[in-house]
């Protein structure tokens, strides 16, 4: 297939104490078979020596941009403000990209024009070696890439279709979204996804183009650092005021659904037996999980040791 080779990709990564992963993270942008206009590393205060190996790298599309710690939503919109490209492609510093990431980002562009975000599917990548894929169901198209006309029913049902790796936004798009939310512990992006979907149109393919490497700090516990107060639902849940399209509110509606019910199992693992109630309860009102739902909030009533030990099961 021919693709783009005008697209002005640039790419960002936002870094912070990653002394062991962002030389390979570089390397995977650097030796893409489609090459970036540049690749610009936001240095979000690091203290383990990350941007001094950042500076060593002798590569003129490598920029180094430093401030203060003020946390990742920060750090990628001060890459995107930088950014001379067309485009805008997203690397965490602990992830990789395929070879040819970017040359499926150009093709995607070439078969869907009207697309202003541009996506592919991603793996998993253990810490002993193994990979496993992500769930992908119900996607609206068939054969290996099309428009994600119903973003909010994949992301309902599977793995999150787009993930901050392994997706390139025309920088037009992400100014008129306002970049990422700042203030965040987890979930940020996952606002971006949304909003993105709801005014532009989506193009994805299933191809594996990153690595997503799984990181114990990744996970259960320390996903929920909020615990009393949840700004990402809220902030879904302030979406469904713009949203006019009947299928794109059903979709949003089994996507909050599906926060609420991941809440609220975080929320029991920490044993935040309460809480989780709370949320719960409140996931009826959107999901068609009920069952699923219906047997957390019976766990919930258990003593905290009871139900941990009944969700490890």
């Amino acid at each position: 297939m021919i693709f783009s080779p005008s697209m002005n990709i640039s790419v960002v990564i936002p870094l912070f104490n990653k002394a062991n992963s962002i030389l390979p993270a570089i390397n995977s942008v650097l030796s893409q078979t489609f090459k970036p206009k540049e690749l610009i590393v936001v240095n979000d205060g690091s203290s383990d020596g990350s941007e001094i190996l950042v500076e060593k790298v002798e590569n003129p599309i490598v920029k180094l941009i430093h401030q203060a710690n003020q946390g990742v939503s920060v750090a990628r919109n001060v890459g995107i403000s930088e950014a001379k490209g067309d485009w805008i492609a997203f690397l965490d510093a602990d992830d990789l990209w395929m070879p040819d990431f970017l040359e499926s980002i150009a093709k995607l562009h070439a078969q869907f024009p009207e697309a202003e975000v541009l996506a592919t599917a991603y793996e998993f990548l253990y810490a002993n070696g193994t990979k496993s894929n992500i769930s992908l169901n119900k996607l609206p198209f068939e054969g290996d890439s099309g428009y994600l006309t119903n973003y909010f029913h994949v992301a309902a049902s599977s793995h999150p279709p787009i993930c901050s790796s392994a997706v390139a936004v025309k920088k037009s798009s992400m100014d008129h979204v306002n970049g990422f939310p700042v203030g965040l512990k987890s979930g940020e992006d996952l606002i971006t996804w949304a909003k993105l979907f709801l005014d532009f149109q989506v193009a994805y393919s299933r191809k594996v183009g990153a690595l997503y490497i799984h990181q114990p700090a990744n996970s259960g516990i320390s996903f929920s650092r909020e615990q009393k107060h949840d700004p990402v639902g809220e902030s879904l849940l302030s979406l469904k005021e713009k949203v006019k399209d009947p299928e794109k509110i059903k979709g949003l509606d089994l996507y909050i659904g599906r926060w609420l019910k991941s809440k609220s199992m975080i929320l029991l693992e920490i044993g935040e037996n309460r809480l989780a109630r709370k949320k719960i309860l409140e996931a009826f009102s959107f999901s068609d999980e009920k069952l699923k739902l219906m047997a957390l909030l019976f766990i919930s009533l258990f003593p905290v040791k009871i139900s941990k030990f009944i969700l490890k099961k």
